[in-house]
């Protein structure tokens, strides 16, 4: 079983891969991490064969978003693409609070 760890600092994150992690969350209180913070988390995991995700999330107040919350984690998706992210973890939620699919089709 793969075991994410959750990591909001530079500090938080080299304790975990000295500590055997292979699979990080980046993030920071929150929401999704700065470009320079997922960089060096990149750079710094990449060559030690640990994997970096990314969590997605412009606001840290509810998982419901408006069309410019998504304009923003769409640009940050394609940001973090580019500098070779493993993955993503997001989430969304319709009016009803139910998993919102259809907000990332």
């Amino acid at each position: 079983m793969t075991t994410y760890n959750v990591v909001e600092t530079f500090h938080d994150l080299y304790v975990s891969v000295n500590h055997g992690a292979t699979h990080i969350v980046i993030n920071q209180t929150g929401m999704t991490a700065s470009y320079g913070f997922a960089k060096i988390a990149i750079e710094y995991c990449h060559p030690l064969n640990v994997r970096v995700y990314a969590l997605i999330n412009p606001s840290f107040q509810s998982y419901h978003y408006t069309l410019f919350d998504v304009e923003i984690m769409r640009e940050d998706i394609r940001q973090l693409n580019r500098m070779e992210i493993d993955g993503f973890i997001f989430g969304a939620l319709d009016s009803d609070n139910d998993l919102d699919i259809q907000l990332f089709s």
